[in-house]
């Protein structure tokens, strides 16, 4: 699987390890995420993709405008995942 814009991922490592977060962009042996909370679309964090898992859900692209809704996105994706 790709990492296009609005893919929803989840981190397998590092500190934001368990979490969900959303593709932003590719930038080359990097992957921009942010999930509207602790990461915010403003300053996504870029993670290594091989510490990503990928997976089938793509968010719209209205969805990755703000933070509110970016992590309403990856709330209404992910229901039980929001206690990680």
């Amino acid at each position: 699987m790709d990492f296009t814009r609005g893919r929803i991922v989840r981190s397998r490592a590092g500190r934001d390890k368990g979490l969900y977060l959303a593709v932003l962009a590719d930038a080359g042996d990097r992957v921009l995420v942010a999930n509207g909370r602790g990461r915010r679309v403003s300053a996504p964090k870029a993670k290594n993709p091989a510490h990503l898992a990928p997976t089938t859900v793509v968010l719209a692209e209205g969805e990755l405008g703000s933070d509110k809704l970016l992590s309403a996105a990856i709330a209404a994706a992910f229901p039980a995942a929001q206690g990680i």
